[in-house]
Parts: C-alpha cells; sequence; structure tokens
C-alpha cells in the first residue's frame, strides 16, 4: 500500500528539501527510506520513483546522508533496493542528477553500499578486478 502514496509523499512533502538539511534526524532519514523504497517498486499503477522530477537528486542526497550514519536494517535494506532498481532497465537512460544533491563527496553512495556488501568473490578460474 505504500507505493501508492509514497510520489504524494515525497512531492507534497518536498522530500528533496527536507534532504538538504545538513544535519537531518533519525526519524527523517529513516522516513526518507520508507518513501524512497516505495518509489523504487516500478511496474505497477502507482507513481514510481520514473515519474518523481526530483528522483535521482533524492537518491544521491539520501545515499550521501546514509553514508555517514551507523546502518540499520531499513537503511541497508533501502540501499540494496536502490542498488538494485539503478542495476535495472527501468533506471537506463535516466538523467544522473537533474539537481546537484550538494556539494560533497564525489561517490557519495560507495560508502554506504560498501558497508552492506560483504567481500567480493571471484568465480574460480576468472582473474582481473572483481
Amino acid at each position: 500500500m505504500n507505493e501508492y502514496l509514497a510520489h504524494m509523499a515525497a512531492t507534497t512533502g518536498d522530500l528533496y528539501s527536507a534532504l538538504l538539511d545538513p544535519e537531518p534526524d533519525e526519524a527523517l532519514l529513516d522516513g526518507a527510506g520508507d518513501i524512497i523504497d516505495a518509489l523504487c517498486a516500478v511496474g505497477g499503477p502507482a507513481k514510481d520513483i520514473r515519474d518523481y522530477a526530483d528522483g535521482p537528486a533524492v537518491i544521491g542526497r539520501y545515499l550521501a546522508l546514509v553514508g555517514n550514519r551507523p546502518p540499520n536494517l531499513a537503511r541497508v535494506s533501502t540501499v540494496l533496493r536502490l542498488g538494485r532498481y539503478l542495476a535495472s532497465e527501468n533506471a537506463a537512460g535516466r538523467a544522473r542528477l537533474a539537481r546537484p544533491a550538494v556539494p560533497g563527496p564525489a561517490r557519495p553512495g560507495r560508502a554506504a553500499s560498501a558497508r552492506c556488501r560483504g567481500p567480493r568473490r571471484q568465480a574460480p578460474g576468472r582473474r582481473g578486478l572483481a
């Protein structure tokens, strides 16, 4: 049911502006994660992340913020869902960032995603970069 309300919550609540707070509280981050997670459920009858103009900027800002916070189960789940969405054909061809997230690390999502996965494993007999 969250998927039906996520786009409305993100747009009328101005999720992007809320995430621009330099020190958002834990409740805001967790609520934003719930909205982002629901927006990434593409393919249903509800508007999703592809219909959300601030989607790329919100994703970048969320990843930058959670990359500097202790992980919890909900945040890890949202980061993994974002990874699946960004790797999918649904995200292909979409503009990277409609607006800059805010100045910061060159690859803000890297720190958060690195904590969410274990060591890379190579298939037997393969050489080179993982």
